[in-house]
């Protein structure tokens, strides 16, 4: 199974899918933050090379553009379930969670994220992070893949 991970950066994805991946147990992590340019093409690829190799397949990643996700599921077709996991909070509090990161990113990308963000219409999970712990989030996942 493939875990997507898509929300604004400083959102709870990196947080809840360490915690789901702690959960599950042959897990391959696919972290957009550590991929840098271009970053992804070759998420794409990544995912395709590493179907069947694991059980769980966990991508981390904005996917702000309603494209990427749909090229993802093109790559993926009928080789592997997906689950969608929207994780969304207000954008205040993207904001004060990414003042507060070692790994910041700018002000302004979070602005622009938010603005260009196109929200997954069906998500199969959808997750506010102002509502829910990382730990709850995680459970809530859990319940809907096992």
């Amino acid at each position: 199974m493939i875990i997507i991970f898509s929300g604004m950066p400083a959102s709870g994805k990196s947080t809840i899918a360490r915690k789901l991946k702690d959960k599950l147990g042959d897990v391959k992590m696919i972290v957009s933050d550590e991929i840098g340019r271009d970053r992804y093409p070759r998420i794409m690829k990544m995912v395709d090379g590493e179907i069947g190799n694991y059980q769980y397949i966990i991508v981390d990643a904005t996917f702000y553009k309603r494209e990427w996700r749909e090229e993802l599921l093109n790559v993926i077709g009928p080789r592997d379930d997906v689950k969608l996991v929207y994780v969304y909070c207000t954008l205040e509090t993207c904001m004060n969670r990414n003042r507060g990161r070692e790994d910041s990113i700018p002000e302004r990308a979070v602005y622009i994220i938010w603005n260009k963000f196109e929200e997954p219409e069906n998500p199969d999970i959808s997750i506010n992070t102002d509502q829910k712990t990382p730990e709850e989030a995680a459970e809530i996942i859990l319940r809907h893949i096992l």
